[in-house]
Formats: C-alpha cells, structure tokens, sequence
C-alpha cells in the first residue's frame, strides 16, 4: 500500500513541480508573475521566490500579523490607490545565465487619464531547476523593494 502510494507521488511530481515554475524563460515568467501573483508581496510563495527575498516578505508577512510594518501600498503602483488596467509591454532589459533584469510597462488610472509605469522585475535561475524565481521588485520611484524591507526591518530591529 505504502509502495504504491510512493508511486503515485513519484509519477505526479513532475506535474507538481511545473505547475509552480513561473516560466522557463525571464519573459515568461513576467507575464506569469504580473497576470497570476502580482500580490506576491502580500501572499508570498517560496515556490516562485528567491530565498532571500522569500525571507525578507516573510518576515513583512510575521510582521503584518501584529504591527505596522514596511508595506503600505501597491508595490506596482507605488502608491496606496490607483487601478493597474493591464500588461502593455515587457522588455529583456539585461540577462546572463542566471540573472535577468525585466521591464514590465502597464497603463494604470489614478483619479485622472491613463498613465504608463515602469517596474523592474529581478528574476534569478537557480542551479537546481530550469525555471525562473523572482528576486526582487525595483520600483520607478522608490527603488528595490527587497533592500527598502531590509532597511526598514533593521532600522526597527527587525533583523532580516
């Protein structure tokens, strides 16, 4: 009984394992990240994190849960209000074979016409696997949002 359920685990696993792969490529894995866990900040997955960066929203997550924390916005929008309409453009901004740096572009409304925003996305490979984990969100305006919760935490001793 044991045996075949052992079986059955090993046959499934592979289907498991893919359907948490962001995407095999860093464009991909974009498009996944922004249509399906555009909240990953706030509902965090270590299955399409990086470790650090799982670690840092973790402990924002711990935090959340008793105190004031770091994030009080829309980390897309950069802001508290506003309305993301939809993906418009990504673009391979620099890539290696473990590292890629990509440019989503998405029109949004703030209690005026449409604008366009700009959102770095930090995707990392690790070694072990063939698909893309996210590592970081580098906003237009207030920067990378992995060394944004890392400051706040340290300066509250929140130690990361």
């Amino acid at each position: 009984m044991i045996k075949n359920i052992i079986i059955i685990f090993l046959t499934l696993l592979p289907v498991i394992s893919k359907s948490t792969c962001l995407g095999k490529t860093p464009e991909k894995s974009a498009e996944n990240v922004f249509n399906n866990y555009r909240d990953f900040y706030l509902n965090i997955d270590n299955r399409i994190l990086s470790e650090d960066f799982f670690n840092i929203l973790e402990k924002e997550a711990k935090c959340r849960n008793e105190d004031i924390c770091a994030i009080d916005s829309d980390q897309w929008l950069e802001a508290q209000d506003g309305e993301i309409i939809k993906l418009k453009k990504i673009e391979m901004s620099n890539k290696s074979n473990h590292e890629a740096k990509i440019i989503v572009h998405f029109p949004y409304k703030m209690g005026g016409p449409e604008q366009i925003k700009s959102t770095t996305l930090i995707f990392t490979k690790p070694e072990s696997t063939e698909c893309w984990v996210l590592s970081d969100l580098i906003g237009q305006d207030y920067g990378s949002l992995k060394q944004s919760l890392i400051r706040w935490h340290e300066k509250y001793n929140q130690e990361p």
